[in-house]
Parts: structure tokens; sequence; C-alpha cells
């Protein structure tokens, strides 16, 4: 007959479980924070103060959390409702949480020789445990009392910061170089043509009004254009951070699916796995390796991408910085946001001048003085009134159709989150039975890869979000609300 449990007869027994663990632990916390503690914290030649007093168990050396990690150079999560830390640095992450033995390195599981506790309110985490994780050598001098931490010689990685890949973008920007040369064409035309002054020469008057107004524009080209090949290297940037996120994260995926495969092979052999479930993990495997040279082919072409903005050699490859902080947009009253735009856009500006110029030609139109017939002339006006409604009406509709994606994206977000934070419940709850040996390490680093799957989509999400929220509060930064004839005036 078969035997189930009900989910709360589970969780007595894994509360009754862990209560056994903890009275087998040893004396309180309390008297364990009594014995010897270190005096000092030594990283590369410089001293370290504690915030509280670091204390021995058995013979682990615990420490402050948010001490060590500073110390170590690694940026700090800390979830309070699963009193649970996790510190990146690049190349390496290692979540930790209290009073269990388990931790995960790179999203592999490594039991502790002693868990990390909580004492007066403060996370104290295993000095020795921590300290090699991020490939640092420790040394103990039990006289002195002293941990003396050498970090491992840091990879010279050539980094791109922004700033830097913006100035060197704009440059190199064809848009750029031609909106330059336009400029100074329209300031030196401007310049050269001059009325003379008390001479009645209406189309004389009227060319040199449409120069200005080309010359004005020139300025405000130059500009505009510099503000979008900034936009567009950012963009490059982000595409290949992103690109190498997902491709970090498929390599630790398809090398865990090699060790569950392994796993899943001599459970095979033994005759506890059907060959049904034997192949889905092979089949998985194989499908995992696929994606990652789809993968790398397509961070080849974002690099490509970035490195034709730039000027750089194909070849290179350099890091760029990735600024992926994830902010909604705040509450926003669209109206007034579009008339706020449409008062200052520039190429609807340019259109109403445009419009203004056709207008000022015909009301001062001579029959015999003007080269271009009546009828052509108002023709030109029409041209002109219509140009400008219809930037005016495409750029109210671009505005609110980016809002309209910004809040879909939160509403998204939002949704994954939540989805992210019960995984990251259920993780615990495999950590639990994991510690009590009701599953295997196999599974609990399957569960801590779900996590890892839904990061990456919330950040491709993030960076999306980001992305749009920048043309929206800029619409010119990526003006496809423009006719491509409406924009010269020469």
């Amino acid at each position: 007959m078969k035997f189930q449990l009900s989910s709360k007869r589970i969780l007595m027994i894994l509360t009754a479980a862990m209560l056994c663990l903890t009275i087998v632990a040893g004396p309180p916390l309390q008297a364990m924070a009594q014995e010897k503690g270190v005096a000092r914290l030594v990283v590369d030649g410089q001293e370290h103060a504690f915030s509280i007093a670091p204390v021995i168990i058995g013979k682990s050396v615990l420490v402050p959390m948010s001490d060590i990690f500073k110390a170590l150079g690694a940026e700090v999560n800390w979830s309070q409702e699963r009193k649970e830390a996790e510190a990146v640095k690049p190349g390496t992450s290692i979540i930790i949480k209290a009073d269990s033995r388990t931790a995960f390195v790179n999203n592999r599981v490594i039991e502790l020789p002693q868990s990390a506790v909580i004492i007066e309110g403060r996370m104290m985490v295993p000095l020795l445990f921590v300290s090699e994780s991020f490939g640092a050598a420790v040394d103990w001098n039990a006289e002195t009392n002293t941990a003396t931490i050498k970090m491992p010689e840091k990879k010279e990685e050539k980094r791109l910061s922004y700033a830097d890949a913006i100035k060197q973008g704009i440059q190199k920007s064809f848009a750029w170089q031609s909106a330059q040369i336009s400029a100074e064409k329209a300031s030196n035309r401007n310049q050269d043509f001059a009325l003379t002054l008390g001479e009645y020469a209406l189309p004389s008057i009227r060319a040199k009004e449409g120069l200005k107004l080309a010359d004005k524009w020139g300025e405000m080209q130059l500009a505009l254009t510099a503000d979008q090949a900034g936009t567009s290297v950012k963009s490059y940037m982000d595409a290949v951070s992103l690109k190498l996120e997902k491709q970090k994260n498929l390599k630790d995926k398809i090398e865990f699916l090699e060790r569950k495969l392994k796993a899943e092979r001599l459970k095979y052999d033994y005759g506890m796995l059907s060959l049904n479930d034997l192949r889905d993990v092979e089949s998985t495997l194989f499908t995992a390796k696929q994606n990652l040279v789809i993968l790398e082919k397509e961070l080849d072409t974002a690099y490509e991408d970035l490195n034709y903005a730039l000027g750089y050699p194909e070849s290179q490859r350099d890091l760029p910085e990735y600024d992926l902080k994830y902010v909604p947009l705040p509450e926003t009253d669209l109206e007034k946001k579009i008339k706020d735009d449409t008062a200052s856009d520039p190429y609807l500006w340019f259109a109403m001048q445009q419009r203004e110029l056709a207008q000022f030609a015909l009301t001062t139109y001579e029959y015999n003085a003007d080269s271009q017939s009546w009828t052509l002339t108002k023709l030109d006006l029409s041209s002109a009134n219509l140009n400008a409604a219809n930037t005016e009406k495409a750029l109210a509709k671009t505005i609110r159709s980016r809002y309209d994606q910004i809040r879909l994206l939160e509403e998204n977000l939002e949704s994954l989150q939540i989805t992210l934070d019960q995984t990251k419940r259920s993780v615990n709850a495999a950590r639990l039975q994991f510690d009590i040996g009701m599953i295997t390490k196999i599974q609990l680093e399957e569960a801590r890869r779900n996590v890892c799957d839904l990061e990456i989509q919330i950040h491709e999400l993030q960076l999306k979000h980001k992305q749009l929220t920048e043309i929206f509060e800029k619409p010119y930064l990526a003006p496809d609300y423009i006719s491509g004839s409406g924009q010269s005036a020469s």
C-alpha cells in the first residue's frame, strides 16, 4: 500500500528534525560568544575594524558579515525574510543563510563545517569559507588573534566605461560628423548672404530668413545627433553585457546538467531511473549546448555593433560598464507630459518654424519678383502645415505608446518578482530538506538554477524598461515620430 504524508505532517517532521539538530549542535550562542574572539583583521596589508567582536565556534572563526564582505570588496544583498545574504564580486557569487550548513558558491552547493549565526542582531559568517570562496588566502595567528587575508592578484581586464564609450561613439558617429559638416555649411551660407540696408527685396529677405533657420537648426542637430549617438552606444554596451550574463548562466547550467546526467546514468544503471527520464536529461543538455552556440554568435554580433559604433577593431572584446538599477516610472500626468514635450521637442519646433517660413513666403509673395509660382508657394505652405500637424500627432502617439509599454513591463516585472520570491522560498525549503537528508545535492542545485533563470528574465525586462524610460523622458533620442523628408532646411 502506498503511504503519503500530508504537507502539514512533513512540516512537523522537518521542524522536529531541525530542533534535534539544534540540540545536538552544542551550547547556546550567547555562551559561544564569550569565547576568545579575533582582535584584528588584515586584508592585503590594510587593517579593518569590526563592528562587533568576532567569535570562535568549534574550530571556526565567525566574523560580522557586513564587515568581512566590505573588506573583501563584495556587494551584499540581505533578505531579512529568509535570513540570507548574497555577496557578489565579478565572477563569484556566495549565498549563505543563518543556521544552515549549506551555502551556494556560484550556484553549487557547499556544505559548511559551521553554519552562519545571528548574534546580537548581526549575521556572523565563517571567515575561512567566505575568504577562500573569493579566492583569497587566509592565515590565522592564534597568539595575536589576527586573521590575515591576501586577495588574489587582479587580472588586468580592459573595462569600457559609459563616459569613455559615449565620448568615443560621438566622435565616430557618421550622423554626428554629417551634422557637423551641415552645421558649418549652414553657418557659412548665412554669414555670406548679406542684405543691403534700405533695399526693398522681399525674396532676399525670405532667403535670409531661411538661411537663419538652417543655421540655427544645424547647431541644434549637432547636439541632437551627439545625444542620439551616446544613447545608441549605451544600448550596444548593455546588449553586450546582457549577452555575457546569459552566456555565464548558460555555461553554469550546462556544467550542472553534465553533473546531473552523470548522476542519472548511475541511477539508471542500478534500475532506479527509467530510460525515458534519462533521455529527457540528455535532451535538455543537448538543447542547452545548442542554445549556447546560438548565444555566442549573438554575442559576437553585439560586440561587432559596439565596436563599429566606437571605431574599434571587430575582434576587440572590452568588458562594458553595466548599470541595471531598476527604478519604476513615477506617477505621470500623461497629458501634461505630452503638452510639455510638444512645447519643447526640437523636431516639432523645426516643423513649426518651417510652417511659419512658408506662411511668410506666401504672405509676402510678389508676382513679378518671385521665381516660383503662387500655386507652388501655396502648396509649400500646405505641405509645411501637414508636416507640422503630423509631427505633433505622431509625437503624442509615440509618448503614449512608450508610456503603455513601460507600464506593461512594470506589471510583468512585478509578476516575475513575485514568482522569484516564491522560488527563493522553495529553495529555502529544499535547503532544509537537504540538511536533513531528504533530497540530494543535485536536486537542491536544480532548485537554485530556477532562481538563476528567473533572474535572467527579470534583468532582460529591466534593461528594456531602462531603455524605454530614457526615450520616454526624452522622445527626441529616438525620433521615430518624424517624417524623413521634413527635417531639412536647405
